[in-house]
């Protein structure tokens, strides 16, 4: 799984103001003596990062002719490769061509962290017999691999926005990090060795080297490193100016409407499960997204009042998203209400016990009546059992209780107990 990390391409955008090609005449001191080896075709991992491009949509821009070499000792990290491509080579009918994403296949010896991102260039036709890397033209993010082992991999690496070109471009691959020797990666080319279509950067004295004509080394073939993309310019409804290829869809996993900004895909039409819209703040819960009322919970327990609300993705400090709170200051997060009148058991006792008739009023005859007929009778108690347990035992409407409300009303007796 790849991790994204929001980092500026600083390096190339320094790159972009130095001269675009620079034919170095001294040995690359961070560079080892290359190490050849005819690897040819071997099972090849994947490592993915950003949208779940469709295969059935897209053309894939390579005009390699297969693995053939691996090429140990020349990838140290924090450096660029770059391919000339030309849709109009692999594709029917190209243009305008979307370029969706980069692909690299590298080798290791072992498991490795591994950073990269990807961009596109322009192409610098100044000298027309070696067209070679110009202006920038789109960057991805950042994104971290935890390479799991050794073995060749097809490193495939979205861009953050897709660009629209009309002809020939340079697809580059940006290694971030360095690597333990142990690690070893070795860059995999063909067999055609071609001037002018691989380039490598890795030092401002250098420059964007020619792979395939330097004087450090020159490589076997041509490095793969390619792209994938969508031909023909159809727009997907030509009514909606939303919908054009390749539109940006994004999951909406809980059905409501709003699509998680992290899950896309890239399609012309709009997949089951997939929505246009990317604002969804939580897509495992239908009920939050960004127009979720929110109700004031003064109490704190979980229960709000409609008096005051606020529509936000996410939950406000002080607010719920329920609007049944049946006892505003008191915390009753289970909303219990024993008798069913809508008032919480834990607003029934107001003051002292003992408004066991529910008329207000504490410790009346009245009150002392619906007590015995409680006890005596199978009465009810209006409203609150809490008010009839007069000796704060935590059972309510026993002898004992009457005792202390005969004894409160008649004779002066102990405080009937506070509520709480």
């Amino acid at each position: 799984m790849a991790v994204t990390k929001r980092l500026f391409f600083v390096f190339f955008l320094l790159a972009a103001s130095l001269p675009l090609f620079v034919q170095p005449t001294i040995a690359a001191e961070t560079k080892k003596v290359p190490r050849l080896l005819r690897v040819g075709n071997v099972p090849t991992g994947k490592l993915q990062a950003g949208f779940a491009v469709s295969t059935s949509d897209t053309c894939i821009v390579r005009h390699d002719a297969g693995i053939k070499f691996r090429v140990d000792n020349w990838i140290i990290g924090d450096e660029s490769y770059l391919s000339y491509l030309d849709p109009d080579a692999s594709c029917d009918f190209p243009y305008p061509f979307s370029v969706t994403e980069i692909n690299m296949l590298i080798v290791f010896d072992s498991a490795t962290p591994l950073i990269v991102s990807v961009y596109v260039s322009e192409v610098d036709s100044s000298n027309p017999s070696c067209p070679m890397p110009g202006p920038l033209m789109a960057t991805s993010l950042v994104y971290e691999f935890a390479v799991p082992a050794a073995g060749l991999y097809d490193i495939q690496v979205s861009l953050d926005t897709p660009i629209v070109v009309n002809g020939p471009f340079f697809a580059g691959f940006f290694i971030k990090n360095t690597f333990e020797a142990a690690v070893n990666p070795g860059l995999i080319t063909d067999d055609i060795p071609v001037e002018c279509v691989s380039y490598n950067f890795w030092d401002t004295a250098f420059g964007q080297v020619d792979m395939g004509n330097n004087g450090i080394y020159n490589f076997p073939g041509r490095t793969i490193l390619y792209a994938r993309g969508f031909p023909g310019g159809v727009d997907c409804d030509p009514a909606d100016t939303a919908l054009n290829p390749p539109t940006k869809w994004y999951a909406d996993v809980d059905g409501d409407g709003y699509g998680d900004p992290a899950n896309t895909t890239l399609e012309c039409l709009q997949p089951s499960g997939y929505v246009l819209d990317s604002t969804d703040c939580d897509d495992t819960d239908s009920t939050i997204n960004p127009t979720t009322v929110w109700y004031v919970d003064s109490d704190g327990d979980g229960h709000g009042l409609t008096d005051s609300t606020i529509i936000s993705c996410t939950q406000p400090a002080g607010f719920a998203l329920d609007s049944s709170d049946n006892c505003p200051d008191s915390p009753n997060p289970c909303q219990a209400d024993a008798n069913g009148d809508g008032i919480g058991d834990a607003c029934c006792c107001i003051g002292f016990r003992g408004d066991v008739n529910g008329d207000g009023e504490d410790a009346t005859v009245l009150d002392l009546t619906y007590m015995i007929d409680r006890i005596f009778r199978g009465g009810a108690i209006s409203d609150c059992p809490e008010e009839a347990d007069l000796n704060f035992d935590g059972d309510p409407a026993t002898i004992l209780d009457l005792t202390y409300l005969i004894d409160f009303i008649f004779r002066g007796g102990f405080p009937i107990g506070l509520c709480l």
